[in-house]
């Protein structure tokens, strides 16, 4: 910042400077030659640096009088300035005159060493016609020369303060452009680090979904498995309870027909023992028949009804026992199908209670295996504690 105000400042210097030269050539080219003493070229040319310095710079103090014993007391000191200012202009970036040639040509303005010619001649005839100002004007020109150096050794100061400024500059700028790219590159490397790190973490938190998932599918699958043998060990315990009801039913009907085989053989028992007893009125009869010699055998009608009677009763009671044992039969070979049947569907039903039993443990096995997923899903603890496929070291756990 301050080295592009100072190199402004040189700049608008040399423009003032190439002003005041056209001033003193087109002076010169007038025939104008009545200049008061303050307004002579080399006066003027100091003034106008002495000012433009005090006014550019005006922190910087210039100290002239410290290097008045060691300067050049000679003529040609304008043109040692002149030529040190270029020198310092050309060092610090700016051309002296327009165009930057080595021999710059402008129109109607003559060169410095031109000017200067023409002003020492000019200055001699104006001495020789007016000798009385000749000395303070060369005091006046040895002090603007003791300036001019001063304010060389100043220039020349400044562009050293200049150039060193400019290299810490460029110092502190590579080093923050150091600076910069090692942050950006740490940047870059913490980016990459943690996109890397991001993208292990996602597919670490995708499989660990996807097998959540799929354990979530195989619990809701083996819900469904359970829930359905669940239902078919309930038709099936239906199924034995029905059986088991018809059993009991056939075991009464055949208690029943027991009985009822019990009371037959009684009623055989007895029929025969009322065949013994009519046998024993047969030959009673006979025998009072015999001896009564058939004087009273129209008495002997009552007991040939009764006896036919006795018949009829008899045969009926054979048939009904003949329908019994029919009835017996057919209900024993009935039972002994429904108790085949029977003892079929019981060993079926204990086929599949123990396939529900393997089924049951192999649950309990595979959610004991898996018990911080269920620790996870606290809503299929109560539906498992009432299906009862929880064991009780399982359920210590979960709780």
């Amino acid at each position: 910042m301050a080295a592009s105000k100072l190199l402004t400042h040189l700049k608008d210097f040399h423009s003032e400077l190439l002003e005041h030269l056209n001033e003193v050539t087109h002076h010169q080219d007038t025939g104008i030659h009545n200049i008061e003493p303050k307004k002579t070229t080399r006066e003027s040319l100091v003034c106008t640096i002495m000012n433009s310095i005090k006014k550019k710079c005006p922190h910087q103090q210039v100290n002239a009088t410290d290097d008045w014993e060691g300067m050049k007391k000679d003529e040609d000191s304008n043109e040692s300035f002149v030529g040190i200012a270029e020198d310092e202009l050309e060092l610090s970036g700016i051309n002296p005159l327009p165009g930057g040639d080595e021999n710059p040509v402008v129109p109607n303005v003559p060169t410095t060493d031109d000017s200067t010619t023409v002003v020492n001649q000019k200055a001699e005839e104006y001495e020789s016609e007016t000798l009385e100002k000749i000395e303070p004007l060369n005091q006046q020109v040895q002090d603007i020369d003791a300036v001019a150096q001063a304010t060389v050794r100043l220039f020349r100061n400044l562009y050293k303060l200049l150039k060193d400024h400019e290299l810490k500059l460029e110092k502190e700028i590579q080093t923050v452009k150091d600076h910069s790219a090692l942050e950006q590159d740490i940047a870059a490397h913490e980016k990459r680090s943690v996109k890397v790190l991001a993208n292990s973490l996602k597919m670490e938190i995708e499989q660990v979904c996807a097998r959540e998932k799929h354990l979530h599918d195989e619990l809701l699958q083996a819900s469904k498995q359970i829930e359905q043998k669940d239902k078919e060990l309930r038709d099936a315990q239906q199924l034995v309870m029905e059986r088991t009801e018809r059993m009991e039913m056939l075991t009464e009907q055949l208690r029943t027909v027991k009985k009822q085989e019990k009371e037959l053989v009684k009623m055989t028992t007895l029929l025969k023992e009322k065949d013994v007893e009519l046998s024993v009125i047969k030959q009673t009869l006979a025998t009072d028949l015999e001896k009564l010699g058939g004087k009273y055998g129209a008495a002997a009608t009552y007991p040939i009804k009764e006896l036919i009677y006795l018949r009829k009763e008899n045969v009926s009671l054979h048939d009904a026992n003949l329908h019994l044992q029919s009835k017996k039969e057919a209900i024993c070979e009935k039972l002994s199908k429904r108790i085949e049947v029977y003892k079929s569907n019981w060993k079926m039903a204990d086929e599949e209670v123990a396939r529900l039993d393997s089924f049951v443990e192999r649950i309990r096995q595979a959610l004991f295996t898996e018990i911080e997923s269920l620790q996870r899903y606290t809503q299929l603890h109560p539906i498992l504690c009432e299906l009862e496929l929880l064991s009780p070291e399982l359920d210590s756990k979960l709780t």
